[in-house]
């Protein structure tokens, strides 16, 4: 039961990601509302194209690892991608970046999905050598 858990909360996440990327490659200003940033149009292609990019990757992974959870290392691309958008976001800070409303909601985002990330790709290898061991046996 546990498993089907882990898996949808996995599948969620992806399914949420994967949409902000398809939406933001749709109609880039989107991401210019939601993460506060200017954009004139030179700047449209840029903000498309990397934001999209970022988000369609990340789930993608999740959602591949939702349906294969024998793959659940793939789960590495999004925990590496969004650990490093936070350890920038926190050198950022530390460098004395202002530490607005959209600074700080991304920090939680970020380190809530690292950790989400990563003990649902624990789980996922744990059940699989369990299966690999129950079949050897």
């Amino acid at each position: 039961m546990m498993d089907w858990i882990v898996r949808g909360v996995v599948a969620l996440w992806g399914i949420f990601f994967g949409w902000m990327g398809v939406s933001g490659l749709i109609d880039p200003q989107t991401y210019v509302d939601t993460f506060g940033i200017s954009g004139d149009a030179a700047a449209m292609n840029t903000i498309r194209a990397d934001f999209s990019a970022f988000f369609l990757l990340a789930g993608g992974a999740a959602c591949w690892a939702a349906l294969r959870p024998e793959h659940g290392k793939v789960l590495l691309v999004p925990i590496a991608a969004f650990g490093l958008a936070l350890g920038g976001r926190l050198l950022g800070v530390m460098l004395g970046d202002p530490f607005a409303g959209s600074v700080r909601q991304s920090i939680i985002v970020e380190g809530v999905s690292v950790l989400l990330l990563v003990g649902a790709m624990l789980w996922m290898g744990k059940k699989h050598e369990q299966k690999i061991s129950l079949s050897l046996s």
